[in-house]
């Protein structure tokens, strides 16, 4: 059976770690290329300093975090996983420096596992409360693990417009909602419009 660490009871011991300097770097690097890819807006901005503060994929949409309330959560955003997980690494590794800590990670679901029965997971505690769906999600379709300590290269996010048309005109995910062919940013000039023209240097 699976347990997240209790980041509810225990974030007095991950507090003092949110300062740290590399911790702030990959978290910056790495959800910059959500909110940048989505919005085409900086992070961090001003009046929205941390993930929680922005909409996520399913916007202010009410019931969708199942875990348990606390401070950890201005560290999470619903379905952002992807773009966390190296933050969530990073923690991990301050706050139980003892454990091979790694990423796993699948289509459903990133999380951080130490190789035995815990996940560092913030984003998974606070959308899933279930460690053991957090896990399977993780180690689901096409799952893989990373090498202890790696960080995973993330991807920028989809333009929210691109999910607004596909809605609109019944497109299947993967696909462009404007030609219908697989969106790879070649596909039509219409797509190619919302690929990310700024890039973010990605640490090693």
């Amino acid at each position: 059976m699976m347990q997240f660490f209790n980041a509810v009871d225990r974030w007095k011991e991950i507090e003092p770690h949110l300062a740290d300097a590399e911790f702030q770097r990959i978290l910056t690097e790495d959800f910059s290329r959500f909110t940048w890819g989505r919005y085409r807006q900086r992070f961090p901005d001003p009046n929205r300093p941390l993930p929680h503060d922005w909409d996520g994929f399913a916007g202010a949409e009410a019931g969708r975090y199942l875990g348990p309330t606390g401070e950890y959560q201005k560290y999470t955003l619903d379905l952002c996983c992807h773009w966390l997980v190296g933050a969530n690494l990073r923690l991990a590794q301050l706050v139980l420096p003892d454990r091979p800590w790694r990423i796993v990670c699948s289509r459903q679901n990133h999380t951080v596992y130490d190789g035995r029965d815990t996940l560092f997971d913030l984003e998974g505690l606070s959308l899933y409360g279930s460690a053991d769906l957090a896990y399977e999600f993780a180690f689901g379709l096409f799952g893989r693990e990373l090498p202890v300590g790696q960080y995973l290269t993330t991807k920028y996010a989809e333009h929210y417009i691109l999910d607004v048309e596909r809605k609109k005109r019944g497109t299947p995910f993967g696909r462009c909602p404007f030609c219908n062919e697989l969106a790879t940013g070649y596909c039509c000039t219409s797509y190619a419009a919302y690929v990310p023209t700024q890039t973010y240097r990605r640490m090693t």
